[in-house]
């Protein structure tokens, strides 16, 4: 009897962890913020959970806070907008534009055909942990991007950056890595890039 109310409560917090975790994601295919009946939304400009771009779909985030991660197999166009975990493209594309307010986690971009780019003009362009771009097909330009940041005690965290095994043109020139650059592998390189780079 004790075991079988310990497997029942085992699977009951599962599913409500698997459930709540379903909840927490917003699914994300057309512009935010948006106005129904007067009312913004999402509220205060901030999807609480994460957001997924699902494929074949696309989503602008204008001036939107999301406090999760970020899933891309869409297109996504962010416009001065706050990511407080990861963002993670996977085979999707992502623009992001006017300054990213920081993105906190990791930026991770891997078998995409499209353009992806971190835009100029802004010096706001950070990505508080580690960059990564990898078998990708399509072109990846950084206009500018400082990658890492210093903790309370001036320690480095993040900061790495790998470009590799790319086939598309990769035009990083304007990145500044607080860690190490790893730029390999890649088949086409956009003049005067850095000397990390082959």
């Amino acid at each position: 009897m004790r075991k079988s109310v310990l497997v029942l409560a085992v699977f009951t917090a599962l599913t409500l962890l698997a459930t709540a975790s379903f909840a927490e994601t917003y699914e994300c295919t057309r512009t935010l913020p948006y106005t129904v009946n007067g009312v913004v939304k999402p509220a205060n400009q901030i999807i609480t959970g994460d957001l997924h771009v699902p494929a074949g779909k696309t989503c602008q985030l204008n001036w939107i806070t999301v406090a999760g991660n970020v899933t891309v197999e869409g297109t996504l166009t962010s416009f001065s907008s706050t990511f407080q975990g990861n963002v993670t493209v996977i085979g999707g594309q992502i623009t992001l534009a006017n300054g990213v307010g920081p993105l906190v986690g990791n930026l991770t971009i891997m078998g995409s055909p499209y353009y992806n780019q971190i835009s100029c003009p802004n010096s706001t362009n950070v990505i508080g942990g580690n960059l990564t771009v990898v078998g990708n097909t399509g072109p990846f330009y950084v206009c500018q991007a400082t990658v890492g940041h210093y903790d309370a005690n001036n320690n480095v965290v993040g900061g790495n950056v790998v470009v590799s095994d790319n086939a598309g043109r990769v035009d990083i020139g304007g990145i500044a890595p607080l860690g190490t650059l790893v730029c390999r592998e890649n088949a086409w390189l956009a003049p005067n890039q850095p000397s990390q780079c082959y």
